[in-house]
């Protein structure tokens, strides 16, 4: 019989185990460098963790959504001023066909004007001068598809909080308010004056039914979901809404339909705008681009105005994260908010980084030399 093999030598566990991460090491290692880079990756953790930052913005748009919110950013609260201007004409639609709630009735002249199913109140100035309107919001109810079509027509569809939350009717306290002026109109000799406001209530499939509006100030309550078309009094004057509206759920896009299979996409109706996060570089917008926000994002629109065919707003909040680009699913543009950011500026940043880069190094080399 042959030789038994030698026994094979076990080597250490340690020593099987890859030498590279601590080759040129002592094993005696100087705590002070260890701690002393504990800190730094500490420290550049810690600055780049993402933070909330305040945010402001001044934008162009086609259009814009949002839900107003009340004086301490409640969703509830009294009415609060929203929109007051002169027209030549108000066309109010209810929204809703009936099904998942009562329709919108609309009280004028001692009748319930029963606004669905594609009916539709008209008020006209027939003097001179032109009618007032103004429109005043309670907290939580959502503004969409604020727009300007045409020339000189402003349109907005406003849905109740109580709708918009349960689809059912709205209690009283909690729907929008209209309160209409008349136009003044001066009586001729002899005559009796005439009214200054036509009202029209018109009914598909059916006869348009004239009727004879009050003379003097009212007001139009409005109960549910509701689309209204401003036929502005002078179109190159610019519309002022309320200044410093609290918001949430701010969105600059509209809902539209394939061309081929109808089914639903959707647009950006951002124009043009700047963005400033933190003490970053602002961010520059292009036309047509997606912009979204990390929470809570805008909290208020400082000013929003009609100018030159589009709305000009102004924004505020806090968020910790922008993302834009020409696709709302794929952004190519990503600003993250961090502690650096909130308190130093950009040139302050790179300063820091190569500082703790620097750090770094000569701690790594002190331990290689030992």
């Amino acid at each position: 019989m042959g030789a038994s093999p030698p026994p094979q030598r076990h080597l250490p566990i340690q020593r099987r185990l890859p030498r590279w991460p601590l080759r040129g090491l002592s094993p005696h290692l100087n705590p002070h460098a260890l701690l002393g880079l504990g800190l730094c990756g500490l420290a550049w953790g810690v600055a780049m963790a993402p933070l909330r930052q305040p945010l402001e913005g001044a934008l162009r748009v086609g259009a814009l959504s949002f839900v107003l919110q009340g004086n301490e950013g409640e969703p509830s609260g009294p009415l609060q001023g929203f929109l007051a201007l002169p027209l030549r004409s108000l066309t109010i639609k209810g929204q809703g066909d009936g099904a998942a709630g009562p329709p919108l009735l609309v009280p004028l002249s001692g009748q319930r004007l029963a606004l669905t199913g594609g009916s539709s109140l008209i008020l006209s100035a027939t003097a001179p001068d032109s009618l007032g309107m103004r429109i005043a919001l309670p907290p939580g109810t959502r503004i969409k598809n604020l727009q300007l079509e045409g020339k000189d027509q402003l349109v907005l569809d406003l849905i109740p909080p109580r709708q918009r939350a349960s689809g059912q009717g709205v209690p009283p306290g909690a729907a929008a308010e209209l309160t209409i002026t008349p136009p003044i109109t001066e009586a001729s000799p002899g005559k009796a004056p005439a009214g200054g406001l036509q009202a029209v209530f018109q009914q598909p499939g059916r006869t348009t039914q004239q009727i004879t509006p009050p003379q003097a100030e009212f007001r139009l309550p409005l109960a549910g979901p509701t689309r209204l078309r401003l036929q502005r009094a002078d179109p190159k004057s610019q519309t002022v809404f309320e200044s410093n509206l609290r918001v949430a759920d701010v969105q600059f896009i509209s809902e539209g339909s394939s061309l081929f299979d109808q089914s639903p996409i959707t647009l950006s109706t951002l124009r043009a705008g700047t963005l400033h996060l933190g003490r970053q570089q602002p961010l520059s917008l292009r036309p047509d681009q997606f912009l979204r926000l990390d929470p809570p994002g805008i909290g208020m629109i400082t000013s929003l105005r009609t100018d030159q065919g589009q709305l000009a707003v102004e924004v505020v909040g806090e968020t910790a994260r922008i993302r834009s680009g020409l696709s709302l699913r794929h952004p190519t543009t990503d600003l993250q908010g961090t502690l650096l950011t909130r308190q130093l500026s950009p040139d302050q940043i790179s300063a820091f980084f190569g500082f703790l880069a620097g750090v770094i190094s000569s701690l790594l080399t002190l331990l290689r030399r030992e």
